[in-house]
């Protein structure tokens, strides 16, 4: 699951991105472009970071205008899978938006961007508000337990 960059391990990709973002922004978005790249082989993965506060959800950083728009998407349902991580605390897995049945306008929504396979993992969980990693591939079944086992552990994987 990481991007292949030799023997950089992921810890040592955000500590330089730590170490050399003048701002928290900067950070935010380089971490969403690591995030988005930690899927092995040709399935492409976008990535939003999302804050919610005082029950507003805001797309803080975004490996794309796309990740950003499908991040959007989810709020203005006010469900999906970064929002019910934030609140429950769960890593929260879609393994294919067209017959999950939890949250169906959001997936009918999402299914017309061409995304089926999602991820929310809380950073910070809280009823009230928190932050989560979204993710967003256009295969289903790309977050799975298995393509976890295939690499190092990372901060970012389902478990």
């Amino acid at each position: 699951m990481e991007e292949n960059t030799g023997d950089v391990s992921v810890a040592a990709r955000l500590q330089r991105l730590i170490l050399t973002s003048d701002t928290l922004e900067l950070f935010l978005e380089g971490f969403a472009g690591q995030a988005a790249s930690i899927v092995e082989g040709p399935v492409g993965v976008l990535c939003g970071v999302t804050l919610l506060r005082d029950n507003q959800a805001t797309t803080v950083a975004s490996s794309s205008p796309g990740a950003r728009a499908l991040n959007e998407v989810q709020y203005g349902y006010g469900e999906g899978p970064s929002l019910h991580a934030i609140r429950t605390g769960a890593t929260t897995v879609v393994h294919d938006s067209r017959t999950d049945t939890r949250w169906p306008k959001y997936f009918d929504a999402v299914k017309t961007h061409g995304y089926h396979s999602l991820l929310g993992v809380p950073l910070i969980p809280g009823n009230d508000g928190g932050i989560a990693v979204d993710l967003y591939a256009r295969e289903p079944n790309t977050f799975t337990r298995r393509s976890s086992s295939r690499s190092k552990p990372t901060p970012l994987m389902y478990h």
